[in-house]
């Protein structure tokens, strides 16, 4: 099963493998987005904790005021969302880090109404009622 929005920018998460031993979830994640004449295109395969996927959904879901975040298991990837008023801010930061040393960031920050955020909190409630 895999989560997908197209706005702000887009953003598919796919879970393709877990684990119970350690509760956890393999998800294949891409990004992208096109601004400017630039394209952005970060894909990457990450761990997900059960117990921070369903801390960053509760965060969602009750909108909570200090935002909701999901970071992998790895910090390779995190995933935020902060609200300021009735405007909501979607940030997306991966970054991976070769044997020799370099290091490699993708950054998307992107402002959305309260009917984007109500879409991604769905999508995201939708998947864990489903599983």
């Amino acid at each position: 099963m895999n989560i997908t929005l197209q706005d702000p920018f887009c953003l598919i998460i796919d879970v393709i493998e877990r684990d119970e031993r350690l509760p956890s979830m393999r998800c294949a994640i891409t990004v992208e987005a096109d601004q400017f004449e630039q394209r952005l295109l970060y894909t990457d395969n990450i761990w997900v904790s059960c117990e921070g996927w369903n801390s960053f959904v509760r965060n969602l879901a009750a909108n909570a005021d200090n935002g909701a975040e999901l970071v992998d298991m790895s910090n390779r990837i995190s995933l935020r969302v902060e609200q300021s008023g009735s405007e909501y801010l979607l940030l997306f930061q991966g970054t991976r880090t070769s044997a020799l040393g370099t290091i490699c960031k993708a950054a998307v920050q992107a402002p959305m109404h309260r009917d984007g955020f109500a879409v991604l909190s769905r999508q995201f409630v939708e998947f864990n009622q489903s599983e």
